[in-house]
């Protein structure tokens, strides 16, 4: 063994003139295992939500939607979605027309979004296994002559309304023709729904407030006859997306206007975002308390040092120069702080394993209103990595305190 780390390994086994000195070498361990382990857990809870939310982005609409670059909707929708459903490797191809309107249930009223879609579209099946009251269906007609819909959770919650009771009035401001200002109410298309289903797919763009139809009921109160704001594309099983999505993309190429083709994050830019932010930001806040946890390796190095300053003069008179004195010193700062991040990332990573796989923690929410029941995690290697490189390099720095420190103490001895 290399005579440096021989007696820096021998040095920290060894016994302090002081218990208090010991002491502190443990709690200097415990803090950097502590800062550690916060880092790791952190770290995989963030990427649990993040791959959560992406779950569920793709989990409610299509793998791909085409929409206008320029301009609110896409005229001829209807034949665009049967040219692009004749595409290798399209199952389904359906026109989506979306809207802001304003929803009236008795006393209650609250701003929706309508999301016009075809009864047979493949996201009432996708709704249908979301449902948290009803069953979800755009087919039929319940209470005399009013269209079904679906309502997302936050939508029922606004308008204090359950799955198939009271009828609910749409508002929709009149696109086209003369508003009369002595009848301010002529200025709305006015169409009444019943909810066949509440559903709650976890994503919070679609539960905040929508309400989806079918897409006749948004037309009528457009006065539009077969546009749409999107279509969406539903990939065949086992089709590739990226390769389905290039495809598509040369068969819209030069179209009038011009249109393109998202997959669902691109549709979602912002989804992960604040997701993304939050979790470096508090990385970087649990990096700062790594490094004050540094700081306690430093004092335990001080008074390591005191305590073996006759050691140091021992080692001095036997011609072991300044440089090698805190080389020592500084293997023992790098054992300690070694020690400290070995213990964290084992804990972070046994922790954030036994929540990944056995969902320990559970959320303390009715699970009726909440997608999930334990907290999310995932843990990722490259954040191990991360987490590790970090703490080295806080490591260094203290182990080099630690031997100009070392250098200082052996000054005065044989000038």
């Amino acid at each position: 063994m290399n005579p440096i780390i021989s007696i820096a390994y021998r040095y920290l086994r060894s016994k302090k003139s002081s218990s208090a000195v010991n002491i502190i070498s443990y709690v200097s361990i415990a803090g950097i295992s502590l800062a550690v382990t916060a880092m790791v857990v952190v770290m995989s809870v963030f990427n649990g939500f993040s791959r959560f939310t992406t779950a569920n982005i793709e989990a409610v609409g299509s793998e791909l939607s085409v929409y206008a670059r320029s301009g609110k909707v896409i005229e001829r929708a209807d034949s665009l979605a049967r040219v692009l459903g004749e595409i290798e490797g399209v199952a389904t191809a359906t026109p989506v027309l979306s809207e802001k309107a304003y929803a009236i249930a008795g006393d209650k009223q609250a701003p929706v979004t309508l999301t016009g879609v075809e009864a047979a579209s493949p996201l009432i099946e996708q709704l249908s296994a979301k449902s948290i009251d009803g069953e979800a269906g755009l087919t039929g007609k319940t209470y005399g002559s009013y269209s079904q819909a679906i309502a997302s959770l936050g939508a029922a919650n606004s308008l204090m309304t359950v799955a198939e009771t009271n009828a609910v009035k749409i508002y929709e401001p009149r696109r086209v023709g003369r508003i009369n200002p002595a009848n301010p109410m002529n200025a709305f298309r006015v169409d009444s729904v019943v909810f066949a289903a509440v559903v709650n797919t976890g994503l919070e763009s679609f539960d905040e407030n929508s309400v989806v139809v079918p897409i006749e009921t948004v037309r009528r109160l457009l006065d539009y006859t077969d546009e749409a704001t999107s279509v969406s594309i539903y990939a065949g099983e086992g089709v590739n997306i990226a390769t389905l999505k290039a495809r598509i993309a040369k068969a819209i190429e030069g179209s009038e206007p011009e249109l393109t083709v998202l997959t669902p994050m691109e549709r979602e830019p912002g989804a992960l975002k604040i997701i993304n932010v939050e979790k470096w930001v508090t990385f970087m806040m649990l990096t700062f308390i790594l490094v004050i946890a540094a700081f306690n390796i430093v004092t335990t190095m001080a008074m390591i040092i005191a305590d073996k300053r006759s050691n140091i003069d021992i080692m001095r008179s036997f011609g072991t120069t300044r440089r090698e004195v805190g080389k020592i010193f500084a293997t023992i700062s790098m054992m300690i702080t070694a020690a400290g991040i070995a213990i964290g990332l084992v804990a972070g990573t046994a922790l954030s394993l036994g929540q990944q796989f056995f969902g320990w923690i559970k959320i303390a929410a009715d699970p009726g209103t909440v997608a999930i029941t334990s907290y999310p995690v995932l843990v990722k290697p490259i954040d191990l990595a991360l987490v590790a490189g970090v703490a080295a390099i806080v490591a260094i720095v203290a182990s080099a305190i630690s031997a100009s420190a070392a250098r200082n103490a052996s000054r005065g001895f044989l000038k």
